[in-house]
């Protein structure tokens, strides 16, 4: 059933109207009457009819006005435009809006009801093309999926049986990916821009001038921006090229409007077969990579691969690890300064934010249990790939993951003073009352439920010692107090505090306190 409107400055020429249309015939539903054009057009908002029956001078907004303001914010209901003027202005405006018929005054009601059957035929025709379009148009945007891109390679299908599948309209020649990439220097919803309408415009300008140098064009629109996959003759390239670079000056002049937005043209390189299209899905990650390094607000071909240089992060990863063990927020800076001073030829390479998705992984991995009790892990690895997502300089970048990271640092060592107060003092009793045993690092850490890398780097922080030199010291300075005493030799002494080696012991004693135990056994004893 069609939804109609009625509209007239007279209410009973409204009830006239309504009067003459046979509603249960062609199965048509009143849902409301308009005197004045405002109320007509917030009528038209709230209820999205189908038809809409109005005269053309009304008071407040004319019939015009209401049908422009609606066209405008896309309500694709069907105009019937009734007046008792005849002057061409009125009707040219009205065309030009895609009105349906103008019916002038006073209306029969045979008119009226023809009028509204052929606007119904013309309602459910459009409606089967639309869904006809919307079908073909999910089918071809199923074809640039993963899933299926991924298949293609294993199961690879010629050019008729995807063009067939896919509603696709492929020739033999060359495929790229063109993305017009949006950054924010804000959050968008912080920014006063209507990012749809954006993307809407910037996907017009590429379709516009994509399509004189391609056979077919495939669109997605995702939240960073407009992805175009395209297949073209080989001797359009150059052709293609000029398109990307009228795309680029157009875009500028439509994002100069917006104070905040940054955007740049990212071309992948090119395959000639369509079952290798998923190279390109790579290959286009590897564009808003180095977009990072080369700037925004231009285009970049991803043409310079074979510029980059491999790079051995053993070192620099060992390094990450370190801070991330003893909760270091310094080292990790340093590791950080070393990392964005790597040769551009190595950021370049989008294979880097494999190791710096490692490192966050490590960071994870080292203190899952504290980082759980102040925030969700998924959280803080969402919150990284969201960076990498949205940062579109290399400053910004690696001032935002290092924020990421500082506070995570910060709120793991929180989590620790919480869960084990004074975990030094405790481990000095420990060793204070086990001094006589093997005492080994993991052991103590164990004790105070740090990790040992963490306690090792506490336990010097706070004494200024490291743990077998502290160890050392309460051992030898037991030993002391005995040969004082007097009481036991010196072999047993040495068994007393640990050392099993009589020799051994002696040697660590006069190291450390500068005579033999038999010579401070005269001394002091």
């Amino acid at each position: 059933m069609l939804r109609v409107i009625i509209s007239d400055d007279e209410e009973l020429i409204c009830k006239r109207i309504s009067m003459l249309i046979h509603f249960e015939e062609l199965d048509l539903e009143l849902v409301g009457m308009a005197y004045d054009g405002e109320s007509l057009l917030q009528m038209i908002l709230d209820q999205s009819p189908d038809i809409v029956i109005t005269d053309i001078s009304m008071p407040k907004l004319d019939g015009l006005e209401v049908i422009r303001q609606a066209y405008n914010a896309e309500k694709h209901c069907k105009f019937i435009v009734v007046s008792g003027y005849r002057h061409f202005e009125y009707a040219y405006n009205a065309l030009k809006y895609k009105v349906e018929d103008y019916l002038l005054k006073p209306i029969t009601e045979e008119t009226l009801n023809t009028t509204l059957r052929k606007v119904k035929d013309t309602i459910k025709t459009q409606g089967r093309e639309t869904e006809d379009e919307k079908g073909r148009e999910l089918r071809r945007l199923q074809f640039i999926s993963q899933q299926v891109l991924t298949d293609l390679v294993k199961n690879p299908k010629s050019v008729e049986d995807i063009n067939r599948i896919f509603a696709t309209r492929f020739e033999s020649g060359r495929f790229r990916m063109i993305l017009v990439k949006l950054d924010f220097e804000q959050e968008s919803h912080q920014l006063d821009i209507d990012v749809s309408a954006v993307l809407k415009q910037v996907g017009n300008i590429m379709r516009l001038r994509l399509s004189e140098a391609c056979n077919d064009m495939i669109f997605e629109y995702k939240s960073e921006g407009v992805l175009a996959t395209v297949n073209y003759q080989l001797n359009s390239e150059l052709e293609l090229q000029e398109s990307v670079q009228q795309i680029f000056l157009e875009t500028a002049s439509v994002t100069e409007l917006f104070r905040g937005l940054k955007f740049t043209v990212c071309v992948s390189r090119a395959v000639d077969n369509p079952n290798k299209l998923i190279e390109l899905c790579s290959s286009i990650q590897q564009v808003i990579w180095q977009r990072l390094f080369a700037g925004v607000e231009r285009v970049i071909y991803d043409r310079e691969r074979n510029l980059s240089v491999e790079y051995d992060f053993s070192e620099l990863r060992n390094h990450f690890i370190k801070s991330f063990e003893i909760i270091d927020e310094e080292l990790f800076l340093k590791c950080m300064d070393q990392f964005f001073s790597l040769p551009y030829e190595v950021l370049r390479n989008k294979s880097v934010t494999d190791f710096l998705a490692e490192v966050m992984g490590e960071l994870i991995r080292l203190n899952k249990e504290p980082i759980s009790t102040f925030t969700d892990v998924e959280a803080v690895l969402e919150r990284y790939r969201q960076i990498v997502r949205l940062s579109y300089t290399e400053k910004g970048l690696k001032e935002n993951v290092s924020e990421l990271v500082l506070e995570v640092m910060h709120h793991i060592k929180e989590a620790l003073d919480k869960k084990h107060v004074k975990p030094v003092r405790s481990a000095c009793q420990y060793i204070e009352e086990n001094y006589q045993l093997n005492i080994r690092l993991e052991e103590i850490a164990q004790h105070v439920n740090l990790s040992a890398a963490y306690f090792s780097y506490l336990f010097k922080k706070e004494t200024g010692k490291s743990l077998s030199e502290y160890v050392t010291e309460i051992k030898l300075q037991k030993a002391r107090d005995m040969l004082k005493q007097g009481d036991l030799n010196i072999s047993e002494i040495a068994c007393e505090i640990g050392y099993s080696d009589v020799r051994y012991f002696s040697k660590i004693f006069k190291r450390v306190v500068g005579v033999k135990p038999s010579e401070y056994r005269k001394i002091y004893g």
